[in-house]
């Protein structure tokens, strides 16, 4: 992970005028310590107020925008207040001195987000012993995540927590004390009964909800390459069992004395503290969430086998999906978290986002099969399509063909597809479905489907009319589009 200290920010011609007018003010600035006494002072000139505020704006912004492509995520309070101080010098090289003082705090050094899922849980043989690979646990390190099991109990939550924290390389620990003090404070005792999952994040804010949607992103994208994991895996399996007759005998996890929890009214942020300080600042922010949104966010319904996913198969889909996870993630945060002027990378990135919650909507423990089945749809038009236009159903199975061209049983995949797709044209149309649907093999196909369109990514050009389209290679004009209509 980059450092702050190898951080440089490029200077344009515009970032050089802004560090010149605030170098011209810097006595009127040595009299704030932060923006808050700034913009509150009700005696500074209202021209200089506005010319100041602009300038430490832009310097800010470029600041964010290359501390977050480097995954050092600061809020704009604390960078605001950083620059504020370097500028009063009076000396050239603003943004250098910036970073210079971040790089003396602990702001680069990754802390964790500690994030309550339900129903998650872990393979272990019913028989046998419980020690041939099989974990209540799985570390994703290159994925920057890590999943546990419910662990009952507050000292074994402490010690799982460290434990996998230390496999994803956060040096700091999450000290007991604070673990008993949000445990009682939060009610309803989440974090001993529920699934969590652990993000290494280097994070600094001063406010609660600053960084939240990158937290949000994070887990969205990680509870993403889990289900696609667990689909090809599942479905692997499934292929395997039906030609074993003596298959082994499983159990789950998530069986065991579960006292889960949909009464989550927070989660937990440890940020990295002074360099003296043995234990991570732990912080309970208060979910900013609808309740149906959250059900949502923290539903990862599947089951894992650790020793499966220790096979070379698994390794070798976890390594593409963490890949293509992480391109989709760092293209999201670049063009629409920090907008960017690609309008084609905006609405392309948006799409492959949300394509992959209508993906996770298929497997929700409160979702029923025909709920499963049209999210499913919906994931699939929405990876691969650019515009709402007839003739859907082909144009789908032409695109998924390209995507599964060298697939193993890719025949089967397309079938399952069509299957799923007439299936949801029945359940919206006439409220029954009379078709049997394939849901885990569809559910695969897509998992291939979206690491083959995120290795195209580079493929993308600011000038392209159908992105998804011409990136697959697919030669077969696309209909005009159908205008949505307007209420």
């Amino acid at each position: 992970m980059t450092t702050l200290s190898d951080i440089e920010v490029p200077l344009t011609k515009k970032l050089r005028e802004s560090e010149a007018a605030l170098i011209a003010r810097h006595n009127k600035l040595a009299h704030y310590a932060t923006m808050d006494d700034l913009v509150t002072d009700d005696e500074l000139d209202p021209d200089d107020e506005k010319a100041i505020c602009h300038h430490i704006l832009r310097l800010r912004a470029a600041l964010a925008r290359t501390l977050w492509r480097n995954e050092i995520f600061l809020g704009i309070s604390v960078l605001d207040n950083f620059v504020l101080r370097a500028a009063t010098t009076g000396e050239a090289g603003i943004l250098k001195r910036t970073i210079a003082q971040l790089a003396e705090t602990q702001a680069g050094v990754s802390g964790l987000l500690i994030y309550p899922l339900t129903g998650l849980g872990f393979d272990v043989p019913i028989f046998g012993p419980k020690d041939g690979g099989q974990r209540p646990y799985a570390v994703f390190r290159k994925g920057g995540f890590a999943l546990t099991a419910q662990t009952s109990s507050l000292e074994t939550a402490r010690k799982r927590i460290n434990k996998l924290a230390g496999l994803l390389g956060i040096e700091k620990k999450v000290s007991l004390s604070d673990l008993r003090h949000s445990h009682v404070t939060m009610g309803k005792g989440w974090l001993t009964d529920n699934p969590l999952m652990i993000v290494r994040i280097a994070s600094h804010t001063g406010a609660y909800y600053e960084n939240q949607f990158i937290y949000t992103l994070k887990v969205r994208m990680a509870s993403s390459v889990v289900t696609m994991l667990s689909a090809l895996i599942t479905e692997k399996r499934d292929r395997s069992v039906a030609t074993d007759d003596n298959p082994r005998p499983r159990h789950s996890t998530k069986f065991e004395g579960s006292r889960q929890t949909l009464d989550i009214r927070h989660y937990l942020v440890g940020e990295a503290p002074a360099a003296d300080q043995r234990y991570l600042d732990l912080r309970r922010i208060p979910m900013n969430v609808g309740a149906f949104d959250l059900t949502r966010l923290v539903d990862l319904s599947v089951d894992l086998d650790t020793h499966v996913m220790a096979g070379s198969a698994a390794k070798r889909w976890r390594q593409r999906l963490l890949a293509a996870a992480q391109a989709v993630e760092s293209g999201y945060l670049h063009h629409i978290s920090m907008t960017s002027k690609s309008a084609v990378d905006q609405r392309v990135y948006h799409r492959l986002v949300t394509a992959l919650d209508w993906y996770r909507q298929s497997f929700g423990a409160r979702t029923s099969d025909a709920e499963s089945i049209v999210a499913l749809a919906v994931a699939f038009e929405t990876l691969l399509t650019d515009h709402y236009a007839k003739g859907v159903l082909e144009r789908l199975s032409r695109r998924i063909a390209i995507c599964l061209r060298g697939v193993r049983g890719a025949p089967a995949y397309i079938a399952s597809i069509r299957t799923i797709y007439i299936a949801r044209g029945e359940i919206v149309h006439t409220g029954m479905n009379t078709k049997e649907a394939d849901l885990e093999r569809a559910q695969a196909a897509f998992a291939h489907c979206f690491c083959h369109v995120a290795e195209q990514l580079d493929k993308l050009t600011h000038k392209m009319a159908d992105p998804i389209r011409q990136i697959l290679g697919d030669n077969e004009p696309a209909p005009p589009a159908i205008a949505t209509p307007s209420i």
